[in-house]
């Protein structure tokens, strides 16, 4: 039942809607320039930090499984209670799609900035939970 959850409400998550004024297309990370054509860079940008976060969840679910624990105040409950983790993150991630996006089209350097620094800190996130699981198996 709870893969079921799980799936469905991934599937409304990531589901883009038909215009770009839909709520599912703004939180999505396809990103648009103003003449309505896709940003490949912007939209690059989102999708790895989508990813990044992704597998966050994987790697802190690893991590926990091999006697860890998750530092984040926000994530702890959430990690303690699978599939709401991935949950939890895929809707964070949405609401940081849409603020990103909004931050693009206000100041488009800044946008950009903000993506590239978000991707660059999930970045060292993701390394960092890749070396504690490589300390964490050679104590075991």
């Amino acid at each position: 039942m709870k893969k079921l959850l799980v799936f469905s409400v991934l599937t409304i998550i990531y589901t883009s809607g038909y215009s770009q004024e839909s709520v599912l297309l703004k939180i999505s990370p396809l990103a648009f320039n103003e003449d309505g054509t896709i940003d490949p860079v912007f939209t690059s940008l989102l999708l790895s930090y989508n990813i990044l976060n992704i597998n966050d969840v994987f790697l802190t679910r690893e991590i926990l499984d091999k006697g860890g624990y998750e530092v984040n105040p926000l994530m702890q409950w959430a990690a303690k209670n699978r599939p709401y983790d991935l949950i939890f993150k895929s809707a964070l991630m949405l609401g940081e799609n849409l603020t990103l996006k909004w931050i693009k089209k206000e100041n488009e350097f800044l946008g950009y900035a903000a993506a590239v620094l978000f991707n660059l800190l999930y970045s060292y996130v993701n390394f960092n939970n890749y070396q504690l699981i490589i300390r964490l198996n050679s104590e075991i």
